[in-house]
């Protein structure tokens, strides 16, 4: 829609907002690793493939941790530079 009005001003807002779409995806790409290895450990129990001695209660823990140390902070730092950086980018840009 931008690239209606003028494109000098759409390349801007495109460029403003990469920083914030980068660390988004690189913070949904972990969750998403996160989410993959739980996925892992429920085939294995269903299939019987390969023994896992851990409990759901422990494994459903793992995600949650590597979700609040990795990928909470990462959203945060995201929505930062989603108000604030993008908003520098465009005025240096313009």
């Amino acid at each position: 829609m931008a690239f209606r009005y003028s494109v000098a001003k759409a390349f801007i807002i495109l460029i403003s907002s990469l920083p914030h779409m980068l660390l988004e995806i690189f913070a949904f790409c972990l969750w998403m690793v996160a989410l993959d290895r739980f996925n892992k450990w429920i085939r294995y129990k269903i299939s019987r493939k390969k023994q896992t001695n851990t409990k759901l209660f422990y494994e459903f823990k793992l995600i949650l941790i590597s979700y609040v140390k990795y990928v909470i902070p990462l959203i945060v730092i995201a929505a930062f530079t989603e108000t604030y950086v993008a908003d520098w980018i465009s005025h240096i840009l313009s």
